[in-house]
């Protein structure tokens, strides 16, 4: 995903994924600061973000962004094995 912020925190919101076969779904999230996803370890690593209502899950991270940085993030749902 790629977008613009001025906040220190923002809110990353992605859309729900949907399991074919209904399980629940969990999240993680991984922030890198550049460009590269392959560039050592992650500045933010969040696993078991509860799937969000209404169709999208959200998370804000702990720390604060550095102004005038680029940061690149992605997101991975996975089933719990639970419906």
């Amino acid at each position: 995903p790629v977008g613009t912020t001025n906040e220190l925190r923002p809110t990353f919101r992605v859309l729900n994924a949907v399991d074919p076969e209904g399980e629940i779904l969990t999240y993680t999230f991984q922030v890198y600061e550049g460009t590269d996803l392959n560039a050592g370890t992650p500045l933010v690593n969040v696993t078991d973000v509860a799937e969000g209502s209404g169709g999208i899950t959200e998370f804000v991270p702990d720390i604060d962004f550095a102004e005038d940085t680029t940061y690149t993030w992605r997101v991975r749902a996975t089933d719990t094995g639970r419906p």
